[in-house]
């Protein structure tokens, strides 16, 4: 599992003053916290973590993430933003579907979540000639493509 959230939160948290982060380090925060979190989500749904690791987990891969992006927010140059922006969204959306209360409580056992895939021709329709064509890459793998 990737754990890198968790040991650069407890990094960052002992020396958050001289913790520089590159911007390419700044853009793949929420990367690497959607991929944390993705897996975690796995694991609880095939009940490989039970409730309590599980909420554990989220927690700090959400502390990590917050603390990450505070030392971000003074070092990243403004021409990463957005994809800064777009890997945000991707995380926000699935940390949105985790209700960390109700995971403890019992009241949610299975957590729905896809990397939903293009549908629409769009850019990568065009250059493949037809929608037809059209290489499914999850959002992940198109905002991938443009950010790293």
């Amino acid at each position: 599992m990737h754990r890198a959230l968790t040991i650069a939160f407890f990094i960052a948290s002992f020396s958050l003053s001289t913790f520089a982060l590159s911007n390419q380090e700044c853009v793949e925060v929420y990367r690497d916290g959607y991929l944390d979190l993705r897996e975690s989500i796995e694991e609880y749904n095939d009940k490989r973590l039970d409730k309590h690791g599980f909420a554990a987990e989220v927690s700090a891969q959400t502390a990590a993430v917050k603390t990450l992006r505070a030392a971000c927010y003074f070092t990243e140059s403004p021409d990463v933003s957005s994809c800064v922006e777009d890997y945000k969204e991707l995380y926000q959306d699935l940390r949105d579907k985790v209700r960390v209360r109700s995971v403890l409580a019992g009241n949610q056992d299975y957590i729905n979540y896809s990397d939903a895939s293009s549908s629409k021709p769009g850019i990568i329709g065009r250059f493949f000639n037809s929608g037809a064509d059209v290489v499914k890459l999850g959002k992940l793998g198109i905002i991938d493509a443009r950010c790293l």
